[in-house]
Protein backbone atom coordinates (compact mmCIF):
# COMPACT_ATOMS: atom_id res chain seq x y z
CA UNK A 1 0.00 0.00 0.00
CA UNK A 2 1.35 3.44 -0.73
CA UNK A 3 2.31 5.43 2.17
CA UNK A 4 -0.44 8.43 1.61
CA UNK A 5 -3.17 5.74 1.65
CA UNK A 6 -1.40 3.62 5.06
CA UNK A 7 -1.15 6.79 6.51
CA UNK A 8 -5.10 8.40 5.58
CA UNK A 9 -5.75 4.74 6.33
CA UNK A 10 -4.52 5.10 9.77
CA UNK A 11 -6.19 8.12 10.70
CA UNK A 12 -9.16 7.53 9.39
CA UNK A 13 -9.77 4.06 10.20
CA UNK A 14 -7.42 3.41 13.22
CA UNK A 15 -7.09 6.94 15.20
CA UNK A 16 -6.79 5.74 18.59
CA UNK A 17 -3.59 3.63 16.94
CA UNK A 18 -2.48 7.23 15.32
CA UNK A 19 0.02 8.35 18.30
CA UNK A 20 1.36 4.75 18.52
CA UNK A 21 5.55 4.61 17.72
CA UNK A 22 6.43 2.54 14.98
CA UNK A 23 8.34 0.30 17.01
CA UNK A 24 4.53 -0.19 18.70
CA UNK A 25 3.31 -2.10 15.39
CA UNK A 26 6.56 -3.87 15.28
CA UNK A 27 6.16 -5.60 18.27
CA UNK A 28 2.27 -6.78 17.24
CA UNK A 29 4.14 -8.07 14.28
CA UNK A 30 6.23 -10.02 15.83
CA UNK A 31 3.61 -11.27 18.12
CA UNK A 32 0.88 -12.32 14.72
CA UNK A 33 4.28 -13.90 13.62
CA UNK A 34 5.09 -16.06 16.97
CA UNK A 35 1.47 -17.14 17.22
CA UNK A 36 1.71 -18.70 13.56
CA UNK A 37 4.68 -20.36 14.62
CA UNK A 38 3.38 -21.97 17.75
CA UNK A 39 0.08 -22.88 15.59
CA UNK A 40 2.01 -24.30 13.05
CA UNK A 41 3.67 -26.79 16.20
CA UNK A 42 0.43 -27.54 17.38
CA UNK A 43 -0.74 -28.90 13.82
CA UNK A 44 2.41 -31.14 12.96
CA UNK A 45 2.14 -32.65 16.65
CA UNK A 46 -2.16 -33.56 15.91
CA UNK A 47 -0.65 -34.55 12.60
CA UNK A 48 1.98 -37.08 14.42
CA UNK A 49 -0.49 -37.95 16.63
CA UNK A 50 -2.86 -39.47 13.83
CA UNK A 51 -0.28 -41.28 12.41
CA UNK A 52 0.46 -42.58 15.69
CA UNK A 53 -3.18 -44.00 15.94
CA UNK A 54 -3.33 -45.35 12.15
CA UNK A 55 0.26 -47.21 13.82
CA UNK A 56 -1.65 -48.97 16.91
CA UNK A 57 -4.51 -49.70 14.55
CA UNK A 58 -2.04 -51.66 12.03
CA UNK A 59 -0.74 -53.15 14.81
CA UNK A 60 -3.66 -54.54 16.12
CA UNK A 61 -4.52 -55.98 13.01
CA UNK A 62 -1.04 -57.60 12.27
CA UNK A 63 -2.49 -59.89 15.41
CA UNK A 64 -5.94 -60.84 13.90
CA UNK A 65 -7.33 -60.08 17.19
CA UNK A 66 -10.39 -58.42 18.19
CA UNK A 67 -10.29 -54.67 19.80
CA UNK A 68 -11.19 -56.35 23.42
CA UNK A 69 -8.36 -58.40 24.10
CA UNK A 70 -5.94 -54.99 22.91
CA UNK A 71 -4.66 -54.62 26.43
CA UNK A 72 -1.80 -57.47 25.02
CA UNK A 73 -0.38 -55.19 22.42
CA UNK A 74 -0.16 -52.26 24.67
CA UNK A 75 3.73 -51.94 24.83
CA UNK A 76 4.22 -52.41 21.23
CA UNK A 77 1.73 -49.78 20.54
CA UNK A 78 3.35 -47.29 22.67
CA UNK A 79 6.29 -48.07 21.88
CA UNK A 80 5.65 -47.00 18.34
CA UNK A 81 3.70 -44.15 19.53
CA UNK A 82 6.80 -42.93 21.85
CA UNK A 83 8.89 -42.98 18.40
CA UNK A 84 6.67 -40.82 16.27
CA UNK A 85 5.84 -38.27 19.07
CA UNK A 86 9.50 -38.17 20.21
CA UNK A 87 11.76 -39.47 17.71
CA UNK A 88 14.15 -42.72 18.04
CA UNK A 89 16.12 -40.68 21.07
CA UNK A 90 13.07 -40.84 23.23
CA UNK A 91 12.87 -44.75 23.12
CA UNK A 92 16.36 -44.74 23.89
CA UNK A 93 16.12 -42.34 26.89
CA UNK A 94 16.73 -44.14 30.56
CA UNK A 95 14.58 -42.72 32.75
CA UNK A 96 16.04 -43.95 36.24
CA UNK A 97 17.02 -40.76 37.68
CA UNK A 98 13.57 -39.45 36.90
CA UNK A 99 11.64 -37.15 39.74
CA UNK A 100 8.72 -39.31 38.93
CA UNK A 101 11.06 -42.59 39.83
CA UNK A 102 12.40 -40.18 42.69
CA UNK A 103 9.05 -39.86 43.81
CA UNK A 104 7.61 -43.02 43.19
CA UNK A 105 10.76 -44.68 45.72
CA UNK A 106 9.77 -42.11 48.32
CA UNK A 107 6.50 -42.64 49.02
CA UNK A 108 6.75 -46.63 48.94
CA UNK A 109 9.92 -46.16 51.40
CA UNK A 110 7.52 -43.97 53.73
CA UNK A 111 4.27 -46.41 53.24
CA UNK A 112 6.57 -49.48 54.49
CA UNK A 113 7.65 -47.62 57.81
Amino acid sequence: MAPAKLKRHLSSKHANLQSKEKNYFERLLNNQMNQRKHFKKIVTISDKAQIASYKVAEIIAKQLKPHTIAESLILPACSEIVQIMFGDDAKKRNYENSAFRRYNKKQNYTHVR
